[in-house]
C-alpha cells in the first residue's frame, strides 16, 4: 500500500503548475546565456583561426535558440496576461442514455 502512496505522490509532483512552462523557458535562456559567456571564453583562448571560425559558427545557432526561446515565451506570457485567451469554452457533453430492452 505504502509502495502505491509513493508512486501517486511522485506523479503528483511532476504535475506542472500554471507558468511553470515560460518559467523552464525562462531558466533554460538563462542557460544559454552562460553558455555564451563559455563560448565567448572558449573563443578568445584559441589561437588557431581556424578553431576560431569553428567556434565563432556557434554565434548563428545561439541567434535561432534565441529567437525560438524568444517566441515560446512570448505565447506563455500573452496567455498569462489575456484572460480571455486562457478560458476555454465549457465542453458540452450528452448524457448517456440506457438502451431499453
Amino acid at each position: 500500500m505504502s509502495e502505491n502512496n509513493d508512486l501517486i505522490l511522485l506523479a503528483e509532483d511532476k504535475k506542472s503548475k500554471k507558468g511553470d512552462g515560460v518559467n523552464a523557458v525562462l531558466v533554460l535562456m538563462k542557460d544559454l546565456r552562460d553558455f555564451q559567456d563559455k563560448v565567448d571564453t572558449c573563443l578568445e583562448a584559441q589561437a588557431i583561426a581556424e578553431n576560431k571560425a569553428k567556434i565563432a559558427k556557434f554565434y548563428t545557432y545561439l541567434d535561432k535558440m534565441y529567437q525560438d526561446l524568444l517566441e515560446i515565451a512570448s505565447g506563455g506570457i500573452r496567455k498569462k496576461r489575456e484572460p480571455e485567451a486562457r478560458e476555454k469554452p465549457p465542453v458540452m457533453v450528452n448524457t448517456p442514455v440506457v438502451p431499453k430492452m
